[in-house]
C-alpha cells in the first residue's frame, strides 16, 4: 500500500497544506487560460479571418510581451513577491472585466471603420492582416491580453512562486501532482464552455460576459490561495521537515559533545 501511495500521492502528511492549495490555485489559473485561449481565437477569426493572427504575433503580442516583461522587472525591484502578483494578476482580470461588459458592448463604436477602409484601398493587398488588426483594435487588445495571461501569471507569477516555497527534495514529488492539476483545468475548461454556448445562453454575448464571470471568480479566488499561502504556509508547514531535520541534527551534536565529555572525564 505504501508503494502505491507513493505513486498516486506521493506527499507527506506535514505537505499537504502546501501542495493542496498550489493544486487548486493551477486548476483555476489553468482553467483561466483555456478558457481565454478559445474564446480569442473566436473572436478574431470571426470577425477578422486565420489571415490576421500572424500579424497580432508579431506587431502587437512581441512589443506588449516585452513591455510587461519590463513592467515586472520594474515592480520585482520595488515590490515583494505577493504585491507583484495582486498587482499584475488584478490587472488583467480587470482588462476582462471592462472588454466583457464596457469594450464589447460598445465595439460598433470604438471600431475605426471608415479610416480602416481608406487604408485597405490605398495599402497594398499584403497589408490586409495589419489593416484589420488596426480595424478589429478592441478584439487585437483582448487577443494580447489572453495570450500573455499564461506567459506572466502561470509561467512567471505562479511558478516562480512555485519555485520559491518547493525544496529540491519536494520538486520531484510536487510538479507531477500539479501537472494533473495543469490538466485538470483545461478539461474543466473545455466542459463548461461547451454546456453554457449549447444550453445556456443564445446570445454571443451573454455568454462571453458569463465566461467572463467565471475567469474574474476563479482569478479571485485563486489570489485569495496565494494570500492565504503567504500568510500561513511560509511560516508553518513549509518548513517543518527542514525543522525537524535540524533537530535532529542539533540533538546529534549534543549527543556526541555529551558522550566527549563523558570520555575525556
Amino acid at each position: 500500500m505504501q508503494k502505491l501511495r507513493s505513486i498516486l500521492w506521493p506527499i507527506y502528511g506535514d505537505e499537504i497544506k502546501k501542495i493542496i492549495p498550489m493544486f487548486f490555485m493551477l486548476l483555476l489559473l489553468s482553467f483561466n487560460q483555456s478558457t481565454l485561449w478559445n474564446l480569442k481565437d473566436s473572436l478574431v477569426i470571426t470577425a477578422a479571418g486565420a489571415e490576421i493572427i500572424p500579424f497580432i504575433k508579431v506587431w502587437a503580442i512581441l512589443p506588449s510581451a516585452i513591455i510587461l516583461t519590463s513592467i515586472f522587472a520594474y515592480l520585482s525591484n520595488r515590490f515583494s513577491q505577493e504585491k507583484v502578483f495582486y498587482l499584475l494578476t488584478g490587472a488583467f482580470l480587470l482588462f476582462y472585466a471592462l472588454f466583457a461588459f464596457v469594450i464589447y458592448p460598445a465595439r460598433d463604436f470604438l471600431h475605426p471603420i471608415e479610416s480602416a477602409a481608406f487604408l485597405e484601398q490605398h495599402l497594398p493587398a499584403g497589408f490586409k492582416g495589419l489593416v484589420a488588426l488596426y480595424r478589429y483594435w478592441t478584439f487585437t487588445s483582448f487577443y494580447v491580453a489572453c495570450e500573455l495571461w499564461n506567459t506572466i501569471v502561470i509561467s512567471v507569477l505562479f511558478w516562480s512562486f512555485v519555485n520559491a516555497v518547493t525544496r529540491t527534495s519536494e520538486g520531484g514529488r510536487f510538479y507531477g501532482v500539479l501537472g494533473i492539476a495543469y490538466n485538470a483545468g483545461i478539461i474543466a475548461a473545455g466542459g463548461v464552455a461547451i454546456v453554457l454556448a449549447k444550453y445556456c445562453f443564445a446570445e454571443w454575448q451573454q455568454t462571453l460576459q458569463t465566461l467572463m464571470l467565471v475567469i474574474i471568480t476563479n482569478g479571485a479566488v485563486a489570489m485569495g490561495l496565494f494570500r492565504w499561502m503567504q500568510r500561513d504556509v511560509p511560516k508553518g508547514s513549509v518548513d517543518v521537515r527542514q525543522k525537524k531535520e535540524k533537530l535532529s541534527l542539533i540533538e546529534s551534536i549534543r549527543y556526541v559533545s555529551r558522550s566527549k565529555y563523558l570520555i575525556c572525564i
